[in-house]
């Protein structure tokens, strides 16, 4: 069944920092620095915030379940206008061991998990959500850093 949106404009900063306070204490026990960062120009785009925050969320605990005690994890989202449409990114980074190479290719399809603890379905839901707004969800090539991003149309309806 297809994911129904409710979009509206989204005032981006104060409903990352609603997103985020939910894991910090999370990421306090495990020693985990929680970073977030919004670009400026990043302000009222349109998207379905609830289904969104379903979205980061997924991401975000992946991040605090591989980042190493000590390390970060980084939320940000930014105003991105790649050959002149405008576009929103969220990037959910960490540095943690990151993604082998044998377990790119399916990490985005239902039941496939790199945890024990793991279902295999908060990438599938993530991929889901950005195709439902009409945008995409991928594995960055970092050599450094674990980076997923949910790439949007700016303002799409």
């Amino acid at each position: 069944m297809p994911i129904a949106l409710q979009p509206r404009e989204v005032d981006l900063d104060a409903w990352l920092d609603q997103i985020v306070v939910v894991h910090e204490s999370r990421a306090e026990s495990h020693q985990i620095e929680l970073r977030v960062e919004v670009d400026t120009a990043a302000t009222q785009p349109v998207f379905d915030p609830a289904q969104m925050a379903r979205a980061l969320d997924n991401l975000i605990v992946n991040a605090l379940s591989h980042a190493p005690s000590g390390g970060y994890v980084k939320v940000a989202a930014r105003h991105t206008q790649p050959d002149g449409g405008e576009r929103l990114r969220f990037e959910v980074r960490d540095n943690g061991q990151g993604v082998k190479a044998s377990e790119r290719k399916g990490i985005f399809e239902p039941f496939v998990t790199g945890r024990p603890d793991g279902s295999g379905l908060g990438l599938a839901v993530v991929r889901e959500i950005a195709d439902a707004h009409g945008g995409q969800a991928f594995l960055a090539d970092d050599p450094h850093t674990t980076c997923f991003v949910i790439d949007l149309p700016w303002r799409p309806y």
